[in-house]
Formats: C-alpha cells, sequence, structure tokens
C-alpha cells in the first residue's frame, strides 16, 4: 500500500498536482448512512459517471459530490489502468478510506 502511494504521489506531483477534483454519485432506496465498508471508496475524475450513478434507478434518495482530494488518499486511478477503462469508461479514482470525510 505504500509503495503503492508513492507511486500515485510522484505521478501526480511530477506534474505539479497536490489534489484532484473528483465527484461521486449515490442513490439509495433507504436515507444515505455513513460508508460501510472502511478500506476503500470509489470515485470519478468524471462528473458526467457521477451524475449517471445519481441517476441510476428511481430511488427515494440520492446525492452528487465534488471535493478536491489529497492525491495522499489516492490508491488507484483509470490513468493506471488504461485497458479497463476503454472497456468500462468510469474515469475511476479509488481512494482510501477516510473516517473523518463522510462524502468521500
Amino acid at each position: 500500500i505504500l509503495a503503492r502511494q508513492a507511486f500515485i504521489h510522484e505521478i501526480f506531483s511530477s506534474v505539479g498536482l497536490s489534489y484532484v477534483l473528483l465527484y461521486r454519485g449515490v442513490s439509495s432506496e433507504n436515507s444515505l448512512r455513513p460508508h460501510t465498508n472502511s478500506t476503500f471508496v470509489s470515485t470519478t475524475f468524471n462528473r458526467e459517471i457521477a451524475e449517471e450513478l445519481f441517476n441510476a434507478y428511481p430511488m427515494q434518495m440520492g446525492t452528487l459530490y465534488r471535493q478536491r482530494v489529497s492525491i495522499e488518499r489516492v490508491f488507484m486511478t483509470y490513468l493506471e489502468t488504461a485497458p479497463l477503462n476503454n472497456i468500462f469508461k468510469e474515469a475511476e479514482a479509488i481512494l482510501l478510506f477516510d473516517a473523518n470525510n463522510l462524502a468521500f
């Protein structure tokens, strides 16, 4: 995990970035709750993808988040997985869980 974080940090800092702007769309039939998982959080660089997740089902609750996230939390991005991104078009960023961040 530490080696991966160092790799991500080096990639982004080499182009002068200390944070990335990410989006997250959430839909639920129930009220929104804090994360149930305490390892990773799936987000996207693409607002349209987050909006699709937000609008995916006629759910009772939905929210669309946008946040500047420090590259210190980024574990993996679609930039490293081009073959998968060509298939799924998710523009995904996987973040390490942060118990103090309810949205991301």
